[in-house]
């Protein structure tokens, strides 16, 4: 049921994003126009960069947690998402700063194709760190302990 639900948020998100991509790509700046059409050019661009980014934010974090919660936790599907979520907005500011260098270490390692070593060791550990780091660290003050509810 998960998989079902993912990949329909994942259709709409990715139907928003084409959308927004698409303003982003034909707002046409090969004429001349005004400065106030220039501007509103360059405004719907920023605009739908920043709408794709939190979009995909927002997708990513109600679906990072929820197959580990679901396998270690026995938690229900919508429970998952719903803790994910929560898990996500306790923690905003260090998730989109790893994103922000899984991204740029994604990218960095296209023109080696030293990432398709590399990469399929990554994502899963830093997946891994994460869910660890999130539930389960005392230090953490952000941590969503979980080690009462073990079965």
């Amino acid at each position: 049921m998960l998989g079902g639900i993912n990949v329909l948020f994942g259709f709409i998100v990715s139907f928003i994003n084409d959308i927004a991509i698409d303003l982003f790509i034909n707002s046409n700046t090969y004429h001349y126009y005004s400065l106030l059409e220039n501007t509103a050019l360059i405004v719907t661009r920023i605009l739908s960069a920043i709408f794709v980014i939190f979009t995909t934010y927002i997708y990513v974090g109600m679906f990072w947690f929820s197959p580990a919660l679901i396998i270690n936790h026995n938690f229900s599907v919508m429970d998952s998402i719903k803790t994910s979520c929560l898990a996500f907005k306790r923690n905003i500011i260090p998730f989109f700063v790893f994103f922000i260098i899984i991204g740029l270490v994604s990218i960095a390692s296209i023109p080696l194709y030293f990432g398709f070593i590399l990469m399929p060791m990554i994502f899963p550990a830093s997946y891994y760190t994460t869910y660890r780091v999130v539930f389960f660290e005392e230090s953490n003050n952000t941590s969503m302990s979980f080690q009462d509810n073990n079965p």
